[in-house]
């Protein structure tokens, strides 16, 4: 397995507190947060395994995020501002 100098891996920020599991502060209470689109079948083809794996881990993280937010909201009673970002990640 070759080894690569640390400067060419790219992760998300690290934050490694309880607020991983919450949307960035900016988007609370917000009508509409904009978002990316999903990804498309032939751009994850040209993807290798390290670089899938690395790609559904964010995504299990965004979930796990989106996941926590709605419940949030529902405690609050309040509507979730783009409920098909759950369907997206």
């Amino acid at each position: 397995m070759p080894t690569f100098p640390c400067s060419l891996i790219h992760t998300t920020s690290k934050r490694n507190d309880l607020m991983e599991f919450f949307d960035d502060p900016k988007n609370w209470d917000k009508d509409k947060v904009r978002v990316g689109r999903s990804w498309r079948k032939d751009e994850l083809r040209l993807k290798n395994n390290e670089e899938l794996h690395k790609l559904w881990y964010v995504l299990l993280k965004e979930r796990n995020m989106l996941l926590t937010m709605e419940e949030i909201y529902k405690q609050e009673h309040k509507y979730f501002p783009n409920p098909e970002r759950i369907d997206k990640s």
